[in-house]
């Protein structure tokens, strides 16, 4: 009871709340299309499952980044630093992913697309915690 009356009485933490609100609805725009090419190269056009991962990455790149620029964060920083940075981001959570994707896969744990579909569930927190404090 007490947390809820918290967060009603503080803006900031109101604020935040709603921040990562729309940082959730932009990244899942953009691991939809991140994991809509994936699947769709991986299955249809029988590219490997590391190369449909890294297409679909760039693709949902520029998704992610737009939206976290114009809306979640409503940065005053420059573009051109601020997409410099985020790529930055990006790709050090791409190398994650990608760590984790060739785990799952070299070990047989689960099929291709939910080796995807996990692996793309640790991009969030990363992009979130530097975007917010260094990019933004």
């Amino acid at each position: 009871m007490k947390s809820e009356f918290m967060v009603r009485r503080d803006p900031n933490i109101a604020r935040e709340l709603f921040r990562c609100f729309r940082f959730g609805l932009v990244g899942l725009a953009a691991a939809m299309v991140h994991m809509g090419v994936a699947i769709f190269l991986n299955r249809v056009s029988n590219f490997s499952v590391l190369a449909s991962n890294a297409v679909g990455f760039l693709i949902a790149f520029s998704v992610s980044f737009l939206g976290q620029y114009y809306w979640t964060f409503r940065s005053a920083a420059s573009m051109r630093g601020a997409v410099s940075k985020y790529f930055l981001i990006a790709m050090m959570a791409f190398l994650v992913n990608n760590l984790v994707l060739v785990w799952l896969v070299e070990q047989n744990v689960v099929g291709d697309v939910e080796a995807l579909l996990i692996a793309a569930a640790v991009i969030p927190a990363i992009t979130y915690l530097l975007g917010r404090f260094w990019v933004f």
